[in-house]
């Protein structure tokens, strides 16, 4: 195992991934280099007032998330339509031109230019505009050279590299202005050209739809984004984790500083580290949550994730920041373990915050790039761009309201942790397959060993119809982790229309059969299952005794195969049984007993595309069963 883990690690090395993650690592310490030279340029400007100063501060971010806005939609089709690598190695040398007419921008400004400070937000434009060309293509790039049981990982890499390059993008950059103008110009050059450089060796994309004609007019094509967009539920639902986290990561880093100077009393110094603690932690939670993923897109991290963050900010918000002294705290105190234990608990709140947002946002990143068709794949990821700086622009309002309210920033974060707690209800409530994921990897982790044999035979499109053995309350958790698909199941009950049964049918998808026995109702079950294989879905269906948890009995089977004997469709036969003479319960001599965690095997069977309307389907799965 620990082999594997290493071989799965040296992708970053590889020729195939290590071009491209660092041509988006640099594309984002580039970007935050400028940004926060630009910043402390304007701000400790002598001949600016602090309304002045405010003002060119507010409209330079302003300026830098307006192209996400009015180009997205572009972007997005560019980006299906023509080769990545090359796309990428063009906006790249873009980013070249962009940081010369910045070294200028400030050439003119260390010459006394009062008009150089709005030629440099005028550029930050510019740089905006890049990166909304470059957003497209970073993500849907990474499921043309990764293979789908390294999507996770790939997705875990360019989030902590992303967010590694923000922080130490954002510290070089006021290293370098502090120094000099001139010296920060010229530093931005050769980080451009080293990112163009990097963009040379990415491998060849090919294009996802060569074929589509490129709509130029962006206002109208934000309905044809979210046609696309909500044409699959978990992608739509995916942009709105991952917009929600955006929302989350803004109030956060906005407010750091004066939470640092005001609460923890705390110096400059003191607010890098927790800026970095934070930024550090949520690097740290996205390569722990493919350590823990096992190369699947394991969206049972994602309510886990969802809770830490709402723990976390309610905890940093019911502190009692009142007994601290006044003293001022320094990075180099609470370095020396002499600062008080409520600024430890403050920043270990803080790397939990990180931690738990990775938990959610690298399954909901990689969910989304599998999930996506490839021909519009771009065009999706161009609207969660604009998603995520609707809810970033959004979460600057609501703080506005917020402290317009007198409330404080320690309120603020209590505020956070329910407006958290109501963000998640909705996502899973409207997706319960993550409830399902999380029971089974919670279980995974805790009271069972599950192992999985041939799962990569479940196949990521098309129609599918499993048939397995009923296992009790696990076989719908365990058959949902088994398969990257979400699964309708189909479930018989002796109350069609009672309260359990809408829940099963509207949350879960599940295709209900009334217990009766009459052919009525198996019928009518094999006509809804057809109906759901005809729209490309994974349908799954127990085989075994009627006393047995979710089994059907024979005669849906039958009826099955009636009603889908003109269809060509894929069976796929699965055995779930719990491995014999490991983790049972044994009793002691003394009469004592003692639980040890219970091993349960998954086997899918090769897929048979010619028997998925037959008896023989379910004697394969029966026979499956029998030779585990």
């Amino acid at each position: 195992m620990a082999n594997t883990r290493r071989s799965r690690l040296a992708i970053i090395f590889e020729k195939r991934f290590a071009p491209f993650f660092w041509t988006q690592f640099l594309s984002a310490f580039t970007d935050n280099a400028f940004k926060q030279a630009l910043v402390l340029m304007i701000t400790f400007r002598a001949t600016m007032s602090e309304a002045e100063t405010g003002q060119l501060i507010a409209t330079a971010s302003g300026l830098f998330i307006l192209p996400y806005f009015l180009f997205s939609p572009i972007a997005g089709q560019i980006s299906d339509k023509y080769e990545k690598a090359g796309i990428m190695r063009r906006v790249k040398f873009l980013e070249i031109v962009i940081m010369l007419l910045a070294a200028l921008g400030f050439v003119l400004a260390g010459a006394g230019f009062g008009w150089a400070d709005t030629y440099l937000i005028g550029i930050l434009f510019l740089m905006g505009t890049q990166s909304t060309f470059f957003g497209p293509v970073k993500y849907s790039i990474i499921p043309q050279h990764l293979r789908e049981d390294e999507l996770m990982e790939g997705t875990a890499l360019v989030e902590s590299g992303t967010f590694v390059a923000i922080l130490t993008g954002t510290i070089v950059g006021g290293i370098l202005i502090l120094q000099s103008v001139y010296f920060a110009g010229g530093a931005l050059i050769v980080f451009s050209v080293a990112g163009w450089l990097a963009s040379r060796k990415i491998p060849f994309a090919a294009p996802a739809n060569p074929d589509i004609q490129i709509r130029w007019n962006w206002l109208s094509e934000y309905g044809n984004l979210y046609r696309i967009t909500k044409q699959n539920n978990s992608v739509f639902l995916s942009i709105i984790g991952i917009s929600w986290f955006w929302f989350l990561g803004a109030m956060v880093m906005a407010q750091l500083p004066n939470f640092v100077k005001l609460f923890v009393h705390g110096d400059e110094s003191l607010y890098i580290m927790f800026l970095s603690l934070f930024t550090l932690s949520i690097a740290a939670g996205a390569v722990l949550t493919d350590l823990l993923s096992d190369t699947s897109i394991e969206l049972g991290m994602v309510p886990f994730g969802l809770a830490g963050l709402s723990l976390f900010s309610l905890d940093i918000g019911l502190i009692n920041y009142s007994q601290l002294p006044d003293d001022i705290v320094t990075a180099a105190t609470a370095l020396g373990g002499s600062a008080n234990l409520v600024i430890y608990r403050a920043m270990l709140d803080v790397c939990g915050m990180g931690i738990a947002s990775s938990f959610f946002i690298v399954p909901l990143y990689a969910l989304l790039q599998h999930r996506t068709a490839l021909e519009t794949r771009s065009q999706v990821i161009a609207a969660n761009n604009v998603a995520g700086a609707l809810f970033m622009l959004g979460s600057a309002v609501i703080v506005s309201v917020l402290y317009a309210r007198e409330i404080s920033t320690p309120q603020l974060f209590i505020v956070l942790a329910a407006l958290n707690v109501g963000t998640s209800l909705y996502l899973l409530a409207s997706h319960p397959e993550f409830i399902l994921r999380f029971l089974i990897w919670l279980l995974g982790l805790t009271r069972y060993k599950v192992r999985y044999v041939g799962r990569a035979r479940i196949p990521g499109e098309g129609a599918c119809l499993l048939v397995a053995n009923p296992m009790g309350w696990l076989d719908w958790p365990l058959i949902t982790a088994a398969s990257e698909r979400p699964v309708r199941f189909v479930h018989e009950t002796s109350k069609p229309n009672s309260l359990g049964s809408a829940v099963l049918t509207k949350w879960f998808g599940a295709i209900l059969m009334a217990d009766d026995g009459s052919a009525e109702a198996s019928t009518a079950a094999a006509t809804s299952i057809r109906r759901a294989l005809e729209a490309g879905e994974v349908v799954c269906v127990f085989s075994g005794s009627k006393n047995a948890g979710s089994a059907t009995g024979p005669l849906l089977h039958e009826h099955l195969a009636q009603v889908l004997e003109d269809a060509t469709v894929l069976g796929v036969p699965i055995a779930l049984h719990e491995l014999s003479g490991q983790g049972q319960t044994n009793r002691g001599p003394s009469g004592t007993t003692t639980s040890l965690r219970r091993h349960v095997e998954v086997q899918v069977g090769e897929g048979q595309p010619n028997l998925a309307c037959s008896s023989e389907l379910v004697m394969t799965a029966q026979q499956l069963l029998a030779n585990s």
